[in-house]
């Protein structure tokens, strides 16, 4: 009897195709199958790999490494429709996402190392609680993979998704639309001291203080 073909192993090759580095997940989990993943931001599984998993497990589910070819997937996990209201304000629209168990998360290409990953998170009573992360150093699971808590399949609510779409088509994002996002989420999650990349020649950083952004140049400015 033949076994019932996963998300991984019907979808991973094709995603691969588009510029992406897939990720065996455990089906119904979110644990990745592979204990050290971590190189598939840099490097992907080749298509005999993928083969190889397909056949030996065949129901995993599918999911994406963040940062593998300027892939930035940026996760809105809230369905607080303020929170959502203000990311969305300073993000560009997508022109793919999807859905788990709330919010979305919008998929955009950036340069290469110029996003860090980031999470913001609640202090005081909601302390800990993430509401947006950027996930260039993480993974996303994508759709028809089934979702760990909920049991239902994770959907595309964009007409494009990552198996249509090559990474180089995706919505272009630069860090200063992270550092809009930032600010919009100023009333959830106050600034804290932190580094972060310039576009300019001028400056390596830019040290963000809760009180104000001071830029540190390098050539007098």
């Amino acid at each position: 009897m033949m076994r019932k073909m996963g998300p991984f192993a019907r979808c991973a090759v094709h995603l691969l195709d588009g510029g992406y580095s897939p990720i065996p997940v455990r089906f119904a989990s979110k644990r990745p199958l592979l204990k050290s993943w971590d190189h598939l931001r840099s490097k992907p599984l080749s298509r005999e790999t993928i083969t190889e998993l397909s056949a030996k497990y065949p129901a995993l589910n599918l999911a994406v490494a963040g940062g593998y070819g300027g892939l930035v997937p940026i996760d809105i996990d809230t369905d607080d429709a303020d929170i959502i209201a203000a990311a969305t304000s300073a993000l560009p629209e997508p022109n793919v996402a999807k859905r788990g168990q709330r919010g979305f998360v919008a998929f955009y290409r950036g340069t290469p190392g110029r996003i860090w990953g980031r999470k913001f998170k609640m202090p005081g009573a909601g302390k800990g609680k993430v509401i947006v992360e950027i996930l260039t150093t993480g993974k996303t699971i994508i759709p028809p993979s089934i979702h760990a808590d909920t049991g239902k399949p994770y959907l595309w609510t964009t007409k494009a998704t990552l198996l249509n779409t090559r990474v180089t088509e995706l919505v272009r994002i630069t860090p200063s639309h992270i550092t809009a996002l930032a600010r919009a989420l100023r009333p959830w999650v106050p600034p804290q001291e932190r580094y972060e990349p310039r576009e300019d020649g001028y400056s390596a950083t830019i040290w963000v203080r809760p009180a104000a952004a001071i830029r540190m140049g390098c050539g007098g400015r």
